[in-house]
């Protein structure tokens, strides 16, 4: 399954960047995130279905330093071809 995720809310500032590659990377979930300057995170995430499904209850939770009011996510057919979950620059 792939999924492209935009988190809004307060989830600058605050390692949502960071927690979110380290959940990936624990859940074996590829993929990238960033921050937009809109102050949202984008992210893509890939992986087996009920993985990804906790991966978006998790970003709807955030780590405890933020504050998610709104998780939107949509189906992509994105190209990424990479093992692991990397963090990109801001866009």
């Amino acid at each position: 399954m792939k999924k492209h995720l935009i988190i809004s809310g307060k989830v600058q500032g605050v390692g949502f960047r960071y927690w979110l590659q380290s959940v990936s990377t624990k859940l074996n979930v590829q993929g990238w995130v960033r921050n937009l300057k809109t102050g949202e995170v984008e992210a893509l995430v890939i992986g087996e279905d009920q993985t990804i499904e906790e991966i978006i209850n998790q970003c709807k939770r955030g780590p405890d330093s933020s504050f998610v009011k709104k998780v939107q996510i949509s189906d992509t057919d994105e190209e990424y071809n990479k093992n692991y979950f990397e963090i990109y620059p801001t866009e």
